[in-house]
């Protein structure tokens, strides 16, 4: 009996989503601390599996929306996602925003930055992390005056990562496909 409650305790963070989220915790409080002038409220927090992403593909098929089909498309590389959505309430000061140090973290532990994006109205970072040389780990932040939007994914991502870089340097040449 006490295996059933033991193993029941393990596998409940594992179904609600809990784990991945303390980095995207992380994350909050560092960009919320150099805002000053006011804090985010969890709006959403999802952690999405292979089933749950295959119902999205199917239903977002129903549909004659080309954006829908565009978020198809990429939800297509997708295996697994940890999604969270803030609102932010206060003055925002995008402008003072720097990358937050959980992310910073991640690139001394091998993740790269495919995205770093600054202007007057957002602040957007998209990092990756190769793994049997293919992109499997995603982390992209984008944080606006309204709000933030976090997602950490693992899938298939090379064609994602390199249409990213892509777009910050137009110089790059994507890797030949085999």
């Amino acid at each position: 009996m006490k295996l059933r409650y033991l193993t029941l305790a393990l596998l409940l963070p594992l179904l609600s989503g809990c784990l991945g989220s303390s980095h995207m915790q992380q994350v909050r409080w560092d960009l919320e601390r150099q805002q000053e002038g006011g804090s985010y409220r969890k709006i959403v927090g999802v952690h999405a599996g292979p089933a749950l992403l295959g119902l999205a593909r199917w239903i977002v098929s129903w549909t004659d929306d080309e954006d829908a089909w565009d978020a198809k498309r990429i939800m297509q590389h997708f295996h697994r996602a940890y999604v969270r959505v803030y609102e932010f309430r206060g003055r925002p000061n995008q402008a003072a925003l720097r990358m937050p140090k959980a992310l910073r973290d991640l690139q001394q532990e091998g993740w790269e930055t495919a995205l770093s994006v600054r202007d007057e109205d957002s602040n957007v970072w998209m990092l990756y992390k190769e793994r049997h040389g293919s992109v499997r780990d995603l982390y992209m932040v984008v944080a606006d005056a309204e709000d933030l939007v976090m997602i950490r994914a693992k899938g298939n991502f090379n064609d994602l990562v390199e249409e990213a870089i892509a777009t910050q340097n137009p110089t790059f040449r994507p890797r030949r496909k085999h």
